[in-house]
């Protein structure tokens, strides 16, 4: 009796000892529950990818991704963008031709077009260029039909079909000599010119006042334009006075510091790896705070993500003369230009957000301007105006060849929201600046079929 207790216990010992686990079925275990966390994650993208991602592939795919001549990227370089461009000697860099997206495409010059350009002209068409930033090349538009090209184009198509089937409505091709009829028709509006209107989008995201001045000389003027449409003045005020146009970010840098690339080149490396996986992303999402949208997120040039708006404006008076010296002289120097080619310049002085009343804001808009700062909004308010005043005394120096348009400070005529970021708007923004730009075009001289007779002694 004595010993069959004893087996008992031995019996219950045995069945208490826990089985070991093989370090091979670890090992196969493992990279199986990743796997399957992966398969959940991507099932549940949606869930952790909201509009706000959504609009962030927007802006990766308006964003520049800079390559060799071999387009291969420059490694170390964020590359996340979608917008190829690449090092150009005269501009800096421009953007590579033929390239495509949901969002945008361009031709083979590179510009936002679908037909390539010809340097030859045809004897009907007229041409009008474009130039300024990523304001301009349309950032925000779902399609190149949304741009300020676009609807400036179908405007002044319109205008000369306007012209040929009511023409009575307009000045006639030549004047009568009787006062009271020459006073009444030169009310009427005059007749632009007429031919096939082609407006060339050549915008160039990043691109300041330097960098449209070595464009327009070296790269647009061949093309023979009949006009000039310049939208800047916002990446010139934003851009430190030590540099004479925008540069790829941080190439001289890496050039000068090969360590600093190392690690900045591991860093990048060891995101892009992370961000291809879904598990990662949900990862992120699920222990990372909420981060509101920043302004600086919406740029091409990614590194200035690294140091907010408000910090790349002005940081004295005689830092923001100096940016203001620059622009001026890079302007006059354009004017110039286009004065000894005979061809008008329409300069608009680009819309940014504190310049549109708060009343007019909506909440998204409203938000934007709360999270760019108070520092930010003293000190855009205080400069960006004088960049105007300049452009209106050089309109005043040169009244034959410069005509000015101030789209800081925005009318009624703008729709509520206009702004998705602090200067980037939406497509039925671009349409009302569209038709202003249209309606200054057609008020200028160079630009008018003037009649016979119209001027006696």
């Amino acid at each position: 009796m004595f010993s069959r207790g004893r087996r008992r216990y031995s019996s219950l010992g045995r069945r208490k000892k826990k089985k070991s686990v093989s370090p091979w079925t670890i090992l196969v275990a493992v990279p199986v529950v990743l796997l399957g966390l992966e398969v959940v994650a991507r099932l549940g993208s949606g869930y952790f990818e909201g509009q706000d991602d959504q609009l962030s592939q927007e802006a990766i795919a308006y964003s520049l991704k800079f390559v060799d001549d071999d387009q291969n990227v420059y490694q170390g370089l964020d590359n996340r963008g979608e917008l190829l461009a690449q090092k150009a000697i005269a501009t800096g860099y421009e953007l590579v031709g033929s390239q495509e997206s949901e969002f945008f495409s361009l031709n083979e010059q590179g510009f936002r077009d679908e037909e390539p350009l010809p340097v030859a002209k045809p004897q009907d068409e007229i041409r009008v260029f474009i130039l300024g930033n990523s304001t301009a090349f349309g950032r925000g538009a779902q399609t190149n039909q949304e741009t300020i090209a676009a609807f400036l184009e179908q405007r002044l198509q319109n205008r000369v079909q306007d012209q040929r089937q009511s023409p009575g409505t307009y000045r006639p091709d030549v004047f009568p000599f009787f006062p009271p009829t020459r006073n009444r028709l030169a009310q009427l509006p005059a007749k632009i010119r007429e031919g096939n209107y082609r407006v060339v989008n050549v915008a160039v995201p990043g691109y300041s006042s330097g960098n449209e001045l070595a464009q327009l000389a070296l790269k647009i003027l061949p093309y023979q334009p009949d006009l000039i449409v310049l939208l800047n003045g916002y990446e010139d005020l934003l851009l430190p006075s030590d540099q004479a146009a925008t540069e790829i970010p941080k190439l001289a840098e890496f050039a000068k510091n090969p360590d600093a690339y190392f690690h900045q080149y591991l860093k990048e490396s060891f995101r892009n790896k992370a961000e291809q996986s879904a598990l990662m992303r949900a990862v992120f999402a699920l222990t990372s705070p909420r981060k509101a949208n920043q302004g600086g997120e919406v740029f091409s040039i990614r590194e200035r993500n690294t140091t907010g708006l408000a910090q790349q404006l002005p940081n004295s008076d005689a830092e923001f003369q100096e940016r203001l010296g620059r622009y001026q002289d890079n302007l006059a120097q354009m004017v110039g230009l286009c004065g000894a080619a005979q061809i008008p310049l329409l300069v608009a002085l680009q819309p940014e957000i504190t310049g549109r009343p708060e009343a007019q804001l909506d909440p998204a808009e409203a938000a934007i301007r709360q999270q760019l700062g108070d520092n930010y909004t003293e000190k855009m308010t205080t400069y960006y105006p004088q960049f105007a005043e300049t452009l209106q005394q050089l309109a005043q120096d040169f009244p034959n060849n410069l005509e000015f348009i101030d789209f800081y400070r925005l009318d009624n005529q703008f729709p509520t929201p206009t702004f998705i970021d602090p200067i980037h708007i939406n497509a039925a923004a671009n349409e009302v600046m569209a038709e202003q730009l249209y309606g200054a075009i057609a008020n200028l001289p160079k630009m008018q079929i003037i009649p016979e007779n119209f001027f006696l002694d």
